[in-house]
């Protein structure tokens, strides 16, 4: 999906008014904030804010069923629902194609044990990995080895 793509889309949303999308969006996606960056063709900074809130979006954006399309005001109207989805799967192939930057993080000395392979434990390995933190997630998930002793193993070190 091009800019011009997305900002058609974008342009669909309505202004001025609280979304009910936002509160429909399990994971609190600033709807307004995503169409404003991606209307505006800053789509480094869409794609960052979208991460920021979703942590894995390539996942999210092909995964979404979007439950945000049943709250939106549009879907009552002639012209229908905005299609957030197809924004934010545009936002991410458009990271994709591009590098969106990398940041300069001081990696700090002390190292933390994150248990659980699940989703939660992945996603607070990855806030404090961006954050400086050694990393070691530790869980006896699917594509783990169990020990004898019913203990689990070493997934993945980071740093």
């Amino acid at each position: 999906m091009d800019f011009k793509s997305i900002s058609r889309y974008a342009d669909a949303c309505l202004r001025d008014t609280p979304p009910p999308c936002v509160s429909a969006c399990p994971l609190g996606v600033d709807v307004r904030g995503l169409i404003a960056k991606a209307r505006a063709g800053r789509l480094d900074a869409a794609y960052r804010a979208y991460r920021e809130a979703v942590l894995f979006p390539r996942v999210v954006s092909a995964f979404c069923g979007a439950p945000c399309r049943g709250a939106c005001v549009r879907e009552r109207l002639a012209d229908g629902f905005v299609d957030l989805a197809k924004i934010e799967r545009g936002i991410v192939e458009a990271a994709v194609r591009r590098d969106t930057g990398r940041y300069a993080v001081t990696k700090k000395a002390e190292r933390v044990a994150v248990t659980g392979d699940g989703l939660a434990g992945l996603a607070c390995a990855w806030r404090l990995a961006s954050k400086g933190y050694g990393v070691t997630v530790f869980g006896i998930g699917t594509g783990t080895k169990t020990k004898g002793d019913g203990s689990s193993v070493l997934l993945r070190t980071n740093g």
